[in-house]
């Protein structure tokens, strides 16, 4: 009897110490696993759940408190992790997850990336990750050219490829593989702002920080210039701007001559050559005249008059003025080719304009390009399509609006180009134009009522 009691007294007393296991996988977590069987570190690496009905727990037990469900292929940021890597802490929530359930995940906001840039300021910090709220792992050297190996999909952060630190990239511009130096040099020119509220930048690129803006007509002296001169250093704060938007201040030498208060103009049906570069063309025959554009250097011009002392000349195309000290006579008939560059009849038409620019639908626009072929902005296009022909466009939208003569849409015609407010396009005919149209879309051909805005249409040939 005695040795029976023994026998029921040794179950009931390890019954009473058994701790019951749940069948794997029954809540996707472990067994009897206890706060002090761990300790805890931290950690910023992502993972991607992989079963249904994993729990959030309270704290690294299984005898903690059920938070709620994590959803299957979700990824989850961890803050934390135990010791021997089976418990994860969630960064936003502070919940824990069993992590036998879930694999490693790559950090849903980052890319790969394999750019170089290059540091323009001083005590730029390395970061341990991509936020201001991260720790300082140290600091940037300015000019030193550093290689990513990844980047925020918002492309405002780039982690350095040699040591996984993290840096602004506002405060760096980008570098090719060949530009391994100095990619700007050393500048002593003057410049005019074309546009309003053009900015000042931390560094040669849009993505730099904006330090402010510069009025139109606000005069620059240049320190340094990118080496593809499309970026501008101001000399007196250090601050960039992007020179497609400002024209050069040139000692003309002789300056172009006042308008006198009258002048005698005559017919005249001769043609000149233009021997200096950045003439303008004036609304009349004076300097204090408005600006309408540019004619190119080694074009031909035919004029149709003259004022009487033969300091300038009407150009027959468009009816603007040059100034023509800077031209010298030319005789058509000793070449076989006279380029008129601003839209003198009978070198090119309209429709040789459209079909040269169709060619290039389909290809990637670009803010600030030119490139047809690697990438163009709206203005770029008109432009750069004109150039081909020798006729010179100004830069911008605003101006491009000015040049040649306004005709009403009952006269358009293949080779005008429409003007809304901001953009610009070329008319191809059959109510359509060719532009370049955003980043996402490129150079496309659209109905010309796709915006209904339309402010002017300009004819440049006739």
């Amino acid at each position: 009897m005695n040795k029976l009691r023994r026998c029921i007294s040794f179950i009931i007393i390890a019954c009473m110490f058994y701790t019951a296991v749940p069948a794997a996988g029954a809540y996707y977590d472990t067994g009897s696993y206890t706060a002090a069987a761990a300790t805890v570190v931290s950690t910023n690496e992502y993972v991607k759940v992989t079963v249904t009905d994993l729990n959030f727990r309270a704290s690294y037990s299984t005898s903690s408190k059920s938070m709620g469900k994590a959803t299957k292929n979700a990824v989850y940021q961890l803050k934390a992790k135990t010791s021997d890597g089976k418990w994860g802490q969630i960064a936003n929530t502070g919940y824990w997850i069993y992590l036998s359930y879930t694999t490693p995940a790559s950090d849903p906001n980052v890319v790969a990336s394999t750019d170089k840039v290059k540091v323009t300021v001083t005590d730029l910090h390395f970061r341990a990750s991509y936020s201001t709220s991260s720790k300082s792992m140290g600091k940037a050297t300015k000019n030193t050219v550093y290689q990513l190996k990844a980047k925020t999909k918002d492309g405002k952060w780039g982690q350095i490829a040699d040591t996984g630190y993290w840096i602004y990239l506002s405060y760096t511009v980008p570098v090719s593989d060949n530009q391994a130096e100095a990619v700007t040099v050393a500048s002593t020119e003057k410049v005019k702002v074309t546009e309003n509220n053009l900015r000042m930048r931390a560094g040669y690129s849009t993505s730099a920080a904006i330090k402010g803006k510069l009025s139109k007509g606000t005069v620059c002296q240049l320190k340094a210039k990118t080496k593809d001169g499309k970026w501008g250093q101001i000399s007196d704060n250090g601050y960039w701007i992007y020179l497609e938007y400002t024209e050069p201040v040139k000692t003309e030498a002789p300056a172009e001559q006042p308008k006198p208060e009258e002048k005698a103009v005559v017919a005249t049906s001769e043609y000149v050559k233009v021997t200096g570069t950045g003439l303008r063309m004036r609304a009349s025959y004076s300097t204090d005249s408005e600006i309408k554009g540019y004619v190119t250097k080694g074009n031909v011009y035919q004029l149709k008059a003259k004022t009487a002392d033969g300091k300038w000349g009407q150009l027959k195309s468009n009816g603007y003025w040059i100034y023509l000290d800077y031209a010298v006579a030319f005789d058509p008939s000793a070449s076989d080719k006279v380029n008129s560059g601003d839209s003198a009849t009978g070198v090119c038409t309209g429709q040789q304009v459209v079909n040269y620019a169709l060619q290039f639908e389909g290809n990637p626009y670009k803010w600030g390009g030119t490139s047809l072929t690697n990438g163009t902005d709206c203005s770029g296009f008109t432009q750069s399509v004109y150039a081909h022909f020798g006729i010179s466009l100004p830069r911008t939208t605003s101006e491009q609006a000015k040049v040649g003569r306004a005709v009403t849409y009952s006269q358009i015609k293949p080779g005008d180009i429409i003007c809304y407010p901001g953009h610009v396009a070329l008319y191809i005919g059959n109510d359509k134009v060719i532009h370049a149209s955003t980043p996402t879309k490129g150079i496309i051909i659209s109905p010309t009522s796709y915006r209904k805005d339309m402010t002017t249409i300009r004819r440049i040939v006739e």
